[in-house]
């Protein structure tokens, strides 16, 4: 005993949803588009960069340990989760207020 498979046949309905299911996708894809970081000017070093140096000798050692742990992620030394970098950040925040 076989069975035939037919796809099913295009509605109206089906039709409009996949029209307006398109649209919605290219705007959306447009919006990314413009946003994405890699097709702003480049960076230099005549760009500017601000910085705000922290106020006390305590949140420079804060602040040196968020940097080299920073650093040690983004080089593969210290292997870590990204909710482990979340905790770490809002403990450091919390210890700063």
């Amino acid at each position: 005993m076989t069975r035939s498979f037919s796809a099913p046949q295009p509605t109206k309905h089906n039709i409009a949803q996949h029209i307006v299911t398109t649209a919605v996708l290219r705007c959306f894809s447009l919006t990314a588009f413009a946003e994405d970081v890699r097709h702003q000017p480049l960076k230099n070093l005549n760009s500017y960069f601000p910085f705000h140096p922290p106020e006390s000798l305590e949140r420079w050692e804060r602040r040196k340990e968020s940097v080299r742990w920073e650093i040690l992620v983004a080089t593969g030394l210290r292997r870590t989760c990204h909710l482990m970098l979340v905790v770490l950040r809002i403990a450091l925040e919390a210890g700063s207020r």
